[in-house]
């Protein structure tokens, strides 16, 4: 009686065997599945996967388990033309609803983020590190009430959140961000990636120029591979003079990196006008 099912818990379960059936083993050796899955796929635990499947690199029998393998083996079992056809047939559609899914997935990370909220310094490792840490782009704007530039800078963030929802745009008071930053430094963008600061935009030069436009910005940011979806082939402006501005080596709570600055690049002409 060792093979009824069991239901004194709340969902009935039965026995686990090692062994697996016609069926599993076309779609094992179709590739669709291996034996790890369709052992999981019983309700065995990874400890009872692995002992069965360390037994049968063994070439012992399944038999010598304690998971009630009293079950006629299907080992021997042969498939017809007709049994390929349906596995290959169930396979193709396997591969399509695996597809689809991983479309789904790719849209949604597409459209995660939307607008450009603001933050206070408490939030920043949550907002900030916390959700770079999966490799998302985190794009933070240093604000100033009484700078036109860093208001600016925000208006245009507004227009590429729209636009590029897999990245999360915020800003944050330059005060509350780091504690005697100049506001000569400013406009400021920070742009972090796995939990860290990972590239930087630091004064009118580095973002576009006096009240830079959308373009300009959004040309950067493609530049530093912040916003690879963009399909911008120039920027709007040209810029003929690097910027010598203050660096900062540890902003991230996780120690920091190298960064490398718009103004770092030998490069001078960035586009056209």
């Amino acid at each position: 009686m060792s093979n009824l099912i069991n239901y004194d818990g709340i969902t009935p379960s039965i026995p686990h065997s090692g062994e697996t059936t016609d069926f599993e083993d076309a779609l094992i050796k179709h590739d669709v599945i291996d034996k790890r899955q369709a052992l999981g796929n019983k309700g065995m635990t990874e400890e009872q996967i692995n002992s069965v499947l360390s037994l049968d690199a063994s070439n012992l029998s399944p038999d010598a388990t304690n998971y009630h393998t009293d079950l006629p083996s299907n080992s021997g079992s042969e498939f017809s033309d007709e049994d390929d056809d349906f596995i290959a047939s169930y396979r193709s559609r396997r591969l399509a609803e695996l597809e689809e899914s991983s479309a789904e997935k790719a849209r949604k990370n597409l459209n995660r983020f939307n607008g450009v909220d603001e933050i206070s310094r408490d939030e920043w490792a949550s907002a900030v590190n916390g959700v770079s840490e999966d490799g998302t782009w985190v794009v933070v704007n240093l604000e100033h009430s009484g700078n036109d530039d860093t208001k600016n800078v925000t208006e245009c963030l507004k227009n590429l959140a729209s636009r590029f929802g897999s990245v999360k745009f915020l800003r944050i008071n330059y005060k509350a961000a780091i504690e005697n930053w100049p506001e000569s430094n400013l406009p400021t963008v920070f742009c972090y990636c796995e939990g860290e600061l990972q590239k930087q935009m630091i004064g009118q030069e580095q973002t576009g120029g006096p009240l830079t436009t959308v373009q300009r910005l959004e040309w950067r940011l493609k530049r530093l591979g912040v916003l690879k979806e963009s399909e911008l082939e120039e920027d709007g402006k040209k810029v003929v003079k690097k910027s010598n501005v203050l660096k900062i080596d540890k902003l991230s709570r996780k120690g920091g990196v190298a960064m490398e600055t718009w103004g770092d690049s030998d490069d001078e002409d960035v586009g056209n006008d």
